[in-house]
């Protein structure tokens, strides 16, 4: 579950999750299904067991954790599901790029610091560009979103030049942006 982390404050985060759970049904009156009493169950033996230091029960626990949940379930195996997921490191790297490319456009779209580099970088570029040249060839070795460059084209457009941009892709972990971006 948590890498590394500390087998205390793992059972201690359990037992509270299953607290809160369990207030919120007394504060509702919902009568849960068996299968909800169940998970609830094994979660505080999960707890109980790992703030035991008895570790292969818990792995056993776990095992029988991710038999019950369903992402789509009520609210404790929603939340269970988060927890013991076999494959929650993809899904919330896929989660927070998704969010990061968002996030990414509207801190550049409020805030003047990208804008204000590129439009320094874009000046500088046109600023030396010889009046006899018919084209321009940019080397981009980080091409990122790519939103530097549509200021570039344009007024390399109205020179009446040509225009090559060759990026150059560092990381085999940017392949999808990559190809998105191009």
């Amino acid at each position: 579950m948590c890498a590394g982390g500390d087998v205390d404050q793992e059972s201690e985060e359990i037992k509270s999750i299953v607290t809160v759970i369990d207030a919120m049904e007394e504060s509702n009156d919902i009568m849960e299904p068996e299968s909800q009493t169940e998970l609830k169950n094994l979660l505080k033996a999960y707890a109980d067991g790992v703030s035991m230091g008895q570790i292969e029960l818990g792995k056993v626990i776990v095992r029988c954790i991710r038999e019950k949940i369903n992402h789509v379930g009520q609210t404790l195996e929603g939340i269970a599901f988060k927890l013991f997921d076999e494959n929650q490191e993809e899904y919330l790297k896929q989660e927070l790029m998704r969010n990061f490319k968002i996030t990414f456009r509207v801190f550049y779209d409020i805030l003047p610091y990208g804008r204000f580099a590129h439009l320094t970088t874009n000046s500088s570029i046109l600023e030396v560009l010889p009046a006899h040249m018919e084209s321009v060839h940019i080397i981009d070795f980080d091409l990122g979103e790519g939103n530097q460059w549509p200021q570039v084209m344009e007024a390399i457009a109205q020179m009446k030049k040509y225009l090559i941009i060759t990026s150059i892709k560092l990381d085999q972990d940017q392949d999808l942006q990559f190809h998105q971006t191009r």
